[in-house]
């Protein structure tokens, strides 16, 4: 009898099912803009599985369901158990769903995902990280850069938060804050500019299989804000906080490092 579980970090089940994981390489796109969507498949010892077969569904706003599957090519396997679909039907604003399947042998996963498209937000968010690691080998490195699609007030500059699982050792935390909230640690850039790229390099646990998330990220920013009176003008300053649509989900593999997203 088959049976398929939808995953998440916090569920072991994939101990017994194998692991599916997929990430967008940003959380929020602009109208018309392809979203290239990275998923990783890992055996029940947490092994990258090869020739898998996987199919993607991905969900618009108002319902309609475009599919993917390597059976018919439209998911391509770009290396070792790293697979990759391109999704162009994007002219819809609003949230995009995601549902990857991968079935082999010695895998029997899904997973859910999102991503959102709009023509009006205030920034770009976009990881250079991998989708899979291997925690015996050396920390793994992020870097992230920060673009303003808006104009930011005050000084023009804003505080940047990226947020990792607590038992994550920071090795390097390339000059930021670090802090534990929550059950979550919190590095911590301030005094950011627009096009800054931020990065740091942590330690994972020596467990796999593994399924870690990454954010949501966010940054704190301020708008100018003008208040007119018949007879005076004053403008304020107002706080506001940009989140990452999802977490980035990195599957920690015993064998090798690879797959990593170069995001531009």
């Amino acid at each position: 009898e088959e049976y398929n579980i939808t995953l998440t970090p916090d569920d072991p089940g994939f101990v017994e099912t194998g692991l599916a994981s997929v990430n967008t390489k940003k959380s929020i796109y602009l109208p018309g803009e392809p979203a290239e969507i990275l998923m990783v498949v890992l055996d029940r010892n947490g092994y990258l599985v090869s020739g898998a077969e996987v199919t993607l569904e991905v969900m618009g706003p108002a319902g309609s369901v475009s599919h993917y599957t390597t059976s018919e090519k439209s998911v391509t396997e770009t290396s070792s158990g790293i697979y990759l679909a391109m999704h162009e039907k994007t002219n819809e604003e609003g949230i995009y769903t995601l549902l990857v399947t991968a079935r082999s042998q010695s895998v029997d996963s899904k997973m859910m995902s999102a991503f959102e498209v709009s023509s009006d937000y205030p920034f770009d968010i976009l990881r250079d990280v991998p989708v899979t690691v291997d925690p015996w080998q050396e920390p793994f490195s992020s870097k992230i850069r920060l673009v303003s699609r808006s104009s930011v007030g005050g000084s023009g500059l804003f505080d940047f938060t990226e947020v990792l699982p607590s038992d994550f050792i920071v090795t390097d935390s390339g000059g930021a804050d670090v802090i534990v909230i929550d059950g979550k640690k919190l590095l911590i850039w301030r005094g950011v500019s627009n096009n800054t790229v931020v990065g740091y390099s942590v330690q994972l646990p020596l467990v796999t299989p593994e399924l870690y998330s990454l954010g949501p990220s966010f940054i704190d920013y301020y708008v100018d804000s003008k208040n007119s009176t018949e007879s005076t003008e004053s403008t304020e300053t107002v706080e506001f906080r940009f989140y990452e649509v999802r977490p980035w989900y990195l599957a920690a593999d015993p064998v090798y490092s690879t797959g990593v997203a170069n995001v531009s």
